[in-house]
């Protein structure tokens, strides 16, 4: 009715509503089969799955038949839709910089699949105790890399952390 393609709504935003229909689930429109349901999206980074159940375990097996396909995961997130909260998601990779993320096309684009309202960043630490530090480069790259937040996910909140004091090079 909104033409909106994310479920938050934002101080300003203005949207129409209607009386809602009584309705028995509480789950979007999916399609599924053995109790096992599957959230229609346009996103190629996300594919969303409900369980009417608990379960104990989960195996993703590849449903060629043959063919041997290569598949990428970029991960797994495993929530209760049944309870509201904080969900908490993490990356880290030893080495990492600010220009690394920036030049990683596919980790924007998976960020923004998350919706997040608020990214906690805790980077800097490497680029500071290298041997080569240059601190014009270290700004613009953090520069670079707010930039890139704040394009894909202009309403989520940003809270830079400054790295630790290290000791470096005597």
């Amino acid at each position: 009715m909104n033409g909106m393609e994310d479920t938050r709504i934002y101080e300003g935003q203005r949207i129409k509503v209607r009386k809602p229909k009584e309705t028995t689930g509480t789950l979007p429109r999916m399609r599924g089969e053995r109790g096992i349901v599957e959230a229609e999206g346009l996103n190629p980074f996300v594919r969303s799955f409900y369980l009417p159940d608990l379960i104990e375990s989960v195996t993703l097996k590849s449903q060629a038949q043959g063919v041997s396909r290569e598949a990428q995961l970029y991960g797994v997130v495993l929530e209760n839709y049944h309870q509201s909260g904080i969900l908490y998601h993490m990356i880290g990779v030893n080495g990492a910089k600010f220009e690394h993320y920036n030049q990683a096309n596919s980790f924007w684009e998976q960020v923004q699949a998350l919706k997040p309202d608020l990214i906690i960043i805790s980077l800097g630490t490497n680029e500071t105790v290298g041997r080569y530090f240059a601190g014009d480069n270290f700004f613009a790259d953090l520069d670079g890399f707010v930039y890139h937040l704040e394009t894909h996910i202009p309403h989520g909140s940003i809270l830079l952390t400054a790295p630790p004091d290290a000791y470096r090079a005597k």
